[in-house]
């Protein structure tokens, strides 16, 4: 789509969420969309030229408010998500997945991560955590 409209300021922001990993999942609590992350980048959002580029094209104000609400927002989880990880051991295999549902019961993704976490651990000759 960019190559055929540079100035379109939903392909750049698509670009962007795009190359950080970002999808939009409902949050069970409040029924509100939520940015998640697949992946972790150590530049801000914030400095990306997408980002930029979707700001600067947006076709009103109220989309140029959007986007830039949802990148700072995404910022700020970016910097705590990567607070987090300098303080973590480094790891081989990281598995994510959600723990409780709506209701605060387990999920049956919380249970076959677990079994997943336990046969590479066992087959690394390690101790589960």
């Amino acid at each position: 789509m960019l190559s055929e409209d540079d100035t379109d300021a939903e392909a750049h922001w698509g670009a962007v969420i795009s190359r950080y990993g970002i999808i939009y999942a409902e949050d069970p609590a409040t029924g509100k969309r939520v940015p998640a992350f697949h992946r972790l980048r150590l530049e801000s959002i914030l400095s990306d030229e997408d980002y930029k580029a979707a700001v600067e094209y947006a076709p009103d104000n109220k989309s140029r408010r959007i986007y830039q609400k949802e990148g700072a927002r995404i910022a700020e989880m970016q910097k705590t998500l990567l607070a987090i990880a300098r303080n973590e051991k480094p790891y081989d295999v990281f598995i994510c997945y959600k723990e409780t549902d709506e209701n605060g019961r387990r999920t049956p993704d919380s249970l076959s991560a677990r079994n997943v976490c336990n046969g590479l651990t066992e087959a690394a000759g390690l101790t589960a955590k």
